[in-house]
């Protein structure tokens, strides 16, 4: 049986967290290129929230794609950044790099249960949240 050190467990679980955060970002980006269609973010919002998020940016996009009125594809999101005031300056390249990430978008729910699973990982005393995930 292989042992790890609590520091080795924990560093694979937020070298994880970073891999799945961008692939579910990238996912949503890529999934919302129909303008009128918020079912990818829709079913993600309700189990994942933005404090699931390891990263402040990963988690300041994804609140704007919570909070976008259009579908947030890469550009309404931008949008949605600016009309908060919230936007930084490589926040559309970090986009693009997410988006590049990402083999298809189909996985949403996958990485977004991921998303879950590692919060809860990092947090194990947090009181969890009540959503169904249906792992």
């Amino acid at each position: 049986m292989l042992l790890i050190s609590e520091e080795q467990k924990t560093r694979a679980i937020f070298e994880a967290s970073k891999f799945i955060e961008e692939a579910l970002l990238g996912s949503l980006l890529i999934e919302s290129t129909d303008v009128h269609d918020r079912t990818a973010i829709s079913e993600v919002a309700a189990i994942v929230k933005p404090e699931d998020f390891v990263d402040k940016r990963r988690a300041r996009i994804y609140r704007a794609m919570l909070t976008c009125p259009e579908a947030p594809h890469q550009i309404n999101v931008a949008i949605e950044l600016t009309r908060t005031g919230v936007i930084e300056p490589l926040d559309i390249a970090y986009m693009c790099r997410c988006i590049s990430l990402v083999p298809t978008s189909l996985d949403y729910l996958d990485y977004a249960k991921a998303v879950v699973i590692l919060s809860e990982a990092r947090y194990p005393n947090r009181k969890p949240a009540i959503r169904t995930i249906g792992i």
